[in-house]
């Protein structure tokens, strides 16, 4: 699908009235997002672009199905693309938080930000900081639930898009001396170290 087509066909279709068209069934719903799954676990971009072209092109009003290509398009290192896809988008619903996060997903893979986009209002971002951290900080203070890096992660989350991935926020919080962080990936135990150094 070209890009003008994809642009033309989202500036043209009727304003949205849902997040989905009405006609789909939930077992075709189903049967998608397993293929969308299996082509993101073996890695084929360029397939899962492929496939979500098609479904656009389906279901052009389908919000959620622009969505997702305009993600596709981004991991198949396509981030102009994504941009020029969801921008017609976000102007007709600037309240999408999905979309929003995809357009952020472009502008940082282009080396970007989030001043780079007119947006109505620009949404939250959350860096790798000293501020990040002592949210951390604080949610293992105050939260007996989250004791792990993705609960972490999903607590920042909460915050605003965050700019960062769960492993940069894993680094951080082995090089910050106020926790102390056993095993590896997002399940990783995170807490905190007791005054004086011992664990």
């Amino acid at each position: 699908m070209d890009l003008k087509r994809s642009r033309d066909v989202i500036s043209s279709r009727t304003p949205l009235t849902g997040p989905v068209q009405d006609d789909l069934i939930p077992e075709e719903l189903e049967d998608e997002l397993e293929v969308k799954v299996e082509l993101i676990e073996h890695e084929d971009y360029p397939g899962l672009v492929a496939y979500l072209e098609r479904i656009v092109d389906r279901r052009p009003g389908d919000a959620y199905a622009v969505k997702d290509l305009g993600e596709a398009y981004v991991m198949n290192e396509e981030p102009e693309k994504a941009l020029e896809l969801l921008e017609p988008l976000y102007r007709e619903a600037p309240q999408f938080e999905a979309v929003q996060w995809v357009i952020l997903d472009a502008l940082f893979a282009l080396g970007r930000d989030e001043g780079d986009f007119e947006w109505v209002e620009v949404p939250a971002v959350v860096r790798l900081d000293a501020d990040a951290l002592e949210a951390c900080f604080e949610a293992l203070t105050r939260e007996r639930a989250v004791n792990d890096v993705e609960g972490l992660y999903c607590r920042l989350l909460g915050r605003g898009y965050c700019a960062f991935s769960e492993e940069r926020l894993l680094e951080a919080l082995r090089d910050d001396r106020r926790f102390l962080v056993e095993g590896s990936g997002s399940g990783a135990s995170v807490r905190l170290r007791r005054e004086g150094g011992g664990q």
